[in-house]
């Protein structure tokens, strides 16, 4: 469940920008996770506040996704990008082109993990599918909370999520 940071209508807007970028996807390919909008009643179990009502959403299970499209969930450290299913790794970069996202790696992660912001799905005979996800970074969605990882950021990123040419 996706929901807000923080209790102000500014981070309820995030969830809802980020929302609609995963409506984006599906609409242009079945091959994404799907999400599904609520309506969450928090309650403060101390009773300090009152009950709030505030946008959330769910992302389909990676267990899901995978029984949907034909494929099971790679926990892989790395990928060649001459592994990854080429069409749909096109869709999915204009995508990330059309809402303004820059934080994704569809080849690298982190922690011997791959991929940043992507999961990989395979088959053990086809390319290997990325499916993105993750899109708060993004200009779409333009989370208050979202800051510029320091590595992107000494690596030709500037503070203002522009990339820095010389």
């Amino acid at each position: 469940m996706v929901a807000h940071c923080k209790i102000t209508r500014r981070y309820e807007q995030s969830v809802l920008r980020e929302y609609l970028a995963y409506r984006l996807l599906n609409s242009v390919t079945g091959l994404s996770f799907r999400v599904r909008l609520l309506q969450v009643t928090w309650v403060d179990s101390e009773e300090r506040r009152g009950r709030m009502v505030r946008i959330a959403f769910l992302i389909e299970h990676k267990n899901r996704l995978a029984a949907r499209i034909g494929r099971e969930k790679q926990e892989i450290e790395r990928a060649e990008i001459s592994s990854i299913e080429p069409d749909h790794m096109n869709l999915a970069s204009m995508f990330q082109y059309l809402i303004g996202n820059f934080d994704f790696s569809p080849i690298a992660g982190s922690n011997s993990r791959c991929c940043h912001n992507y999961a990989m799905f395979g088959n053990g005979v086809d390319s290997l599918m990325a499916i993105p996800y993750d899109f708060d970074f993004s200009g779409l969605v333009k989370a208050p909370n979202a800051v510029p990882d320091s590595e992107m950021v000494s690596s030709g990123w500037d503070s203002e999520f522009t990339m820095v040419t010389a």
